[in-house]
């Protein structure tokens, strides 16, 4: 009888604890408690029944030790603390569903998307020779590729991202061109979305030439590249 008089003083116990969630690991700890101390008592020579009632009379009166555990277990501060559990795992969820398609992207972007393959290689007439980056504010361009093809038009291929990448930074809406005449070009394109930026612009008939410079001429965000161009053979 001794584990059923246990259970039942642990239950008179629970009984006045109302926060649920709580009962099951009270009753469990209160079970060890008992169980331990009837087991010292028998190795140190009592009787099972008589070691299981000093156990019990030891724990004093269920009532009392019940309402002690419900002050320690305020029903309302375990609900805001499960409900603040609950809310923090469903904000992390909702976190990695909304960073990892952007991360995807930004690892499509950054290693894979090359915009100037979108342009027949057959049809190229110059191109830029290799990169040149730029720092303007926080955030850093990079001019993978420019090239022209054989209607006149100019192509520069951007990559872009901030320092650190998920900082926020200015709109950034590309360079205007410059001739060797000294004529401005503004141009229009498309970009995708993510970290990591690729875009790519366009400049309407623009004259043969062996160089092009870019600027980008904000207050506080002036600057200017000057990029080379080589023939292509076909």
């Amino acid at each position: 009888m001794e584990r059923a008089d246990f259970a039942a003083w642990c239950a008179a116990v629970c009984r006045h604890i109302r926060y649920r969630p709580a009962r099951a690991q009270a009753a469990a700890e209160l079970m060890d408690h008992l169980t331990d101390h009837a087991a010292a008592l028998e190795d140190a020579g009592a009787a099972p029944e008589e070691a299981a009632r000093t156990a019990l009379a030891a724990m004093g009166d269920a009532g009392e030790v019940g309402r002690a555990l419900d002050r320690a277990h305020p029903p309302l501060l375990c609900a805001s603390v499960a409900l603040t559990r609950a809310c923090a795992v469903l904000l992390s969820v909702a976190a990695c569903l909304f960073l990892l398609p952007l991360l995807f992207l930004s690892a499509w972007d950054l290693l894979i998307y090359r915009p100037v393959r979108s342009i027949p290689r057959e049809e190229i007439v110059r191109a830029a020779a290799g990169d040149t980056a730029a720092r303007i504010g926080n955030k850093v361009v990079v001019v993978t590729d420019v090239v022209q093809t054989r209607d006149g038009t100019l192509s520069v291929c951007l990559l872009e991202f901030n320092v650190p990448p998920i900082l926020n930074s200015f709109g950034f809406y590309g360079f205007q061109v410059r001739d060797e005449s000294e004529r401005i070009y503004r141009g229009g394109g498309q970009s995708s979305g993510s970290y990591f930026r690729r875009s790519i612009d366009s400049y309407q008939d623009f004259p043969p030439t062996d160089s092009v410079t870019l600027l980008y001429d904000e207050p506080g965000r002036a600057c200017q590249l000057t990029i080379p161009l080589e023939e292509v053979t076909p």
